[in-house]
């Protein structure tokens, strides 16, 4: 795919609840544009995205081979606490990738997601950092 193809609209989306959205509640805490940001939650929210309440997530779109998303519980992102890194393996076209949890390692054909444990992830991320390859 040409990079070209990755302009179009495409979004990562946090959820307060494990499993990210339900029927009865379909919305992101917040959602995120793809490309290279980071955002310390214990210094401000974005959105709904309040510090200590991100359990999940989802890719919306298309995104390039290498593409990151890294979730903190330290706010300055150090990793000497829970850390989950998730990892685009190919490039994705109009896809939906759901992480119900970020306290498991998981991978497909899609993501490879790399839990790194201390005390527990889920519903206690301070920092959220996206990365274009």
């Amino acid at each position: 795919m040409s990079q070209a193809t990755f302009a179009s609209d495409a979004t990562v989306d946090f959820f307060n609840r494990n499993g990210g959205g339900r029927s009865n509640e379909p919305f992101a805490a917040c959602r995120l544009e793809k490309k290279t940001q980071t955002y310390n939650l214990k210094e401000r929210a974005v959105g709904n995205c309040k510090n200590d309440t991100v359990r999940s997530m989802q890719l919306l779109g298309n995104f390039p081979r290498g593409f990151k998303v890294i979730v903190y519980d330290s706010p300055d992102g150090r990793q000497n606490d829970d850390w989950t890194i998730v990892v685009v393996k190919r490039d994705l076209s109009g896809a939906r990738v759901l992480v119900g949890t970020f306290e498991n390692d998981f991978e497909n054909q899609d993501i490879k997601v790399s839990y790194h444990r201390k005390n527990g992830l889920d519903g206690k991320v301070s920092r959220i950092r996206t990365e274009m390859p």
